[in-house]
């Protein structure tokens, strides 16, 4: 994720570790919950103790490839599909 620098310079941009933005679990419920994910899942999968390794690996069985299409974005086998036949 990118976020505007506090200098003027439009042109520098710095990038957000994702591990400072899902640190809190207040903050991880949230997003969990703007994923769609029921109030107990995401209950759950936020207060889990799990490294950043893992939850992707839980939140990929979670977050399904009908979720991604729904949400207006295209699978990344369906990408390669289209790059593969040009």
């Amino acid at each position: 994720m990118l976020n505007k620098p506090k200098s003027n310079k439009c042109s520098e941009l710095t990038i957000v570790n994702v591990e400072d933005i899902w640190k809190k679990i207040k903050t991880k419920y949230r997003m969990l919950k703007g994923l769609g994910l029921e109030h107990w899942k995401a209950k759950e999968l936020a207060c889990s103790r799990k490294g950043y390794w893992r939850m992707a690996q839980v939140l990929n069985s979670v977050i399904t490839n009908k979720k991604i299409a729904k949400m207006g974005y295209t699978s990344m086998f369906d990408y390669y599909l289209v790059v593969y036949e040009n």
